[in-house]
């Protein structure tokens, strides 16, 4: 009689030559990183899940859960990296199967007992007690011989409903963890158990809802109630709506509990299999399309085909799985720091020099490295828009006057061209510290005078009406500092990030950080200090630019005059006007359009509008001063010296040129355990994959 274990397909030669790629892949310890095919069969507890497993595999195996991969800790916490360890020598007798089975599922399942105590029999204790009831940890079994073809299944737990809830969710967790992806699921369903009720169908069809992966195995035939043969023939038909599947349903009769006392050989047991189903109503009378699904024979001849057809359908996702995880892996692997050098002293040097040149290149703002400049530029122009705000707002009416320009005053426009714009007045006109009209500049001079002559306008009013505009220069100069400070912050810690990063697991990315903010700071402080002391020279009004004074001061007074006497000289007197500066010429008085209303010097007021003209003229000289001296300042003091003395201070923070220098440059650069611990994991994966690519190639896929 034709042997019914899988090695007697007719196509066991292809098949295992694929399930043994598979299985050299999955020696190699890709099956930690990739989804390999295989076959995983669920059912409930006494769901003949065990006995199915011995027919089809051709040994016996324990009624327990067969397991052996270690992806939890003994307290039950998954494990940063899954390991495989061998369980004894290869079994050459058969014989022997049954019996180290069990002793590497007791060796699981105490997980506080070294399991190398485990392979020989069982701990000195002599006891054979479970510290737990299930383990996610597996026992993995390869099978090979001339009888059988090697094989790439799970027999997972059966699946309970009684016991504490942690357990039963331990089990389904298990049984769904193992039945996705690249699985083929093998139900055992308990013929004469209601289908709905049957918990594994479930399972698979949430984990495989269009049925493509699962192949249902109606067990234990003989037990079908009477009354229900019709249901579980259409079952068997693959009729049943709601549980079609696409590689249908088989039925098989195992060996009952007194048979097993007789130690039937296999194929005694598949004889007596086919005989019960060729004689025995309703399977004898199925059609022949479907008694070529009654029997352990059928079952395996079928499953065979199945698996050899799903690992050629996997193998080119398999291909391309292998070549991605690689990619990843090899990335992971440069992402860490480098292997401590031989000579730590110099990698390191070598690590700030480099640090130091790329600030330099941020303290330039060359090509790669523009962000610090522009947005420290940003920060000068919008420094630049403030300082215009605080333009003195002169009003060249007194209080008492009902003319209507007084609450509508515009400033000439040869000071917008000068860089005041409307808006920064209107700014200014808002602010009631900078509005001050005739009577205000009245006050503000006669509180001033003590022994001054008639006429004469103490300096200390004059200075008084120019610090009013320009007392808020200092906190804005500090706050366009404080602006441009986090912009130097972060460059320096991107800076750090991009040298030192590698180095976050240990503690040089952060000594090297805090020395290199340590030197921002220390830079923020001399220019603070410079910002401080262009603060004290503007506190006395000052300038040799007379000229630009003397000019400004002119045109600003003639403004004033000319609104006061309501005086528009060209287009009131236009015919005459130019007659007029002629004349004026002749008796030796040269004037123009602009100087022509000074003529009005009777005006009670005249005294207030030389001093708003020429606190009005300073400013124009002073705020332009200032917009380029508080950015010149904190360039110098902050940015561009940046680099200067960067080396430095790293190096002398770092201890690299003092002595013991090498020793510490050696403790700053050495891993820590968990860089070491990746580095030996990614590498391990590396060269499973790197094998497992190998074996993939050498298959010509």
């Amino acid at each position: 009689m034709e042997d019914s274990t899988i090695a007697s397909s007719a196509y066991a030669r292809e098949r295992r030559d694929l399930v043994g790629l598979i299985n050299r892949i999955r020696s190699s310890g890709a099956q930690l990183v990739v989804d390999l095919p295989r076959i995983a069969v669920i059912g409930k507890q006494s769901a003949g899940k065990s006995s199915l497993i011995e027919s089809i595999s051709a040994i016996k195996v324990p009624r327990d859960s067969v397991s052996l991969r270690f992806e939890s800790d003994s307290a039950g916490r998954p494990l940063a990296n899954i390991k495989e360890t061998l369980f004894g020598p290869t079994l050459t007798d058969p014989n022997k199967v049954e019996d180290t089975l069990k002793r590497a599922q007791l060796a699981i399942l105490n997980p506080s007992i070294d399991s190398g105590k485990f392979v020989n029999g069982t701990p000195a204790t002599g006891t054979n007690a479970k510290q737990l009831e299930f383990s996610t940890n597996i026992i993995v079994v390869d099978i090979s011989g001339p009888e059988v073809t090697d094989l790439a299944f799970v027999d997972l737990p059966g699946l309970i409903s009684n016991g504490s809830q942690e357990l039963i969710d331990l089990v389904r967790n298990l049984v769904v963890k193992y039945i996705k992806g690249n699985c083929l699921i093998l139900v055992a369903l308990t013929v004469g158990d209601d289908l709905e009720n049957q918990s594994a169908a479930h399972l698979a069809r949430e984990q495989d809802p269009s049925g493509d992966r699962t192949i249902g195995v109606l067990t234990k035939a003989d037990r079908l109630p009477k009354g229900e043969e019709e249901t579980w023939i259409r079952i068997l038909r693959n009729q049943r709506v709601g549980s079609v599947l696409r590689h249908g349903y088989y039925s098989t009769k195992l060996s009952n509990a007194e048979e097993l006392l007789a130690n039937p050989s296999f194929a005694a047991a598949r004889q007596a299999e086919e005989q019960y189903f060729s004689e025995t109503k309703p399977w004898s009378t199925l059609e022949v399309e479907h008694k070529s699904r009654l029997g352990t024979k059928k079952l395996t001849d079928a499953l065979s085909q199945l698996l050899q057809q799903y690992i050629r359908e996997k193998l080119p996702g398999l291909v391309a799985e292998v070549n991605q995880s690689l990619a990843e892996v090899r990335n992971q692997i440069r992402a860490l720091p480098a292997p401590p050098s031989a000579d730590a002293s110099f990698e390191l040097i070598q690590l700030a020099t480099r640090f130091t040149t790329t600030i330099e290149r941020f303290a330039a703002g060359s090509a790669a490295h523009k962000s610090l400049v522009q947005g420290a530029t940003q920060q000068y122009q919008a420094f630049k828009k403030e300082i215009l705000t605080t333009v003195p707002y002169f009003v060249p009416f007194e209080k008492s006057s009902k003319d209507s320009r007084k609450d509508s005053y515009v400033e000439p426009s040869f000071l917008e061209t000068e860089g005041v714009t409307a808006a920064a007045t209107k700014a200014a006109g808002a602010d009631a510290r900078l509005r001050m009209d005739l009577d205000d500049v009245k006050t503000i001079i006669k509180e001033a005078v003590t022994r001054e002559l008639p006429f004469c306008v103490p300096f200390d009013a004059k200075k008084s009406v120019i610090l009013l505009a320009i007392q808020s220069w200092k906190e804005l100069a500090l706050e366009c500092l404080n602006e441009i400070r986090p912009l130097v912050v972060d460059a320096v810690t991107q800076t750090v990030e991009d040298h030192f990063g590698r180095y976050s697991q240990g503690p040089l990315r952060g000594a090297v950080l805090a020395l290199a903010i340590e030197e921002v700071e220390k830079l923020y402080h001399d220019s603070r200090e410079s910002i401080e002391w262009l603060a004290r020279l503007n506190e006395t009004p000052f300038t040799q630019n007379t000229h630009y004074l003397s000019a400004t001061r002119e045109k600003v007074l003639a403004h004033y005059l000319s609104l006061r006497r309501n005086w528009n000289g060209e287009s009131q007197y236009g015919a005459f006007m130019d007659q007029a500066l002629a004349s004026l010429a002749q008796i030796g008085l040269p004037a123009s359009k602009e100087t022509l209303p000074k003529l009005f010097s009777d005006d009670e007021y005249l005294e207030e509008l030389i001093v708003m003209a020429e606190t009005r003229a300073y400013f124009q000289i002073a705020y332009k001063r200032v917009i380029d001296d508080v950015p010149l300042a904190i360039d110098c003091d902050l940015i561009r010296p940046l680099g200067e003395h960067m080396l430095e201070a790293l190096l002398r923070g770092l201890g690299v040129n003092s002595e013991g220098g090498a020793a510490k440059a050696s403790a700053w650069l050495s891993e820590s355990p968990t860089v070491t611990m990746e580095r030996k994991e990614l590498s391990r994966k590396k060269e499973s994959l790197e094998t497992a690519r190998r074996e993939l190639r050498s298959f010509g896929v």
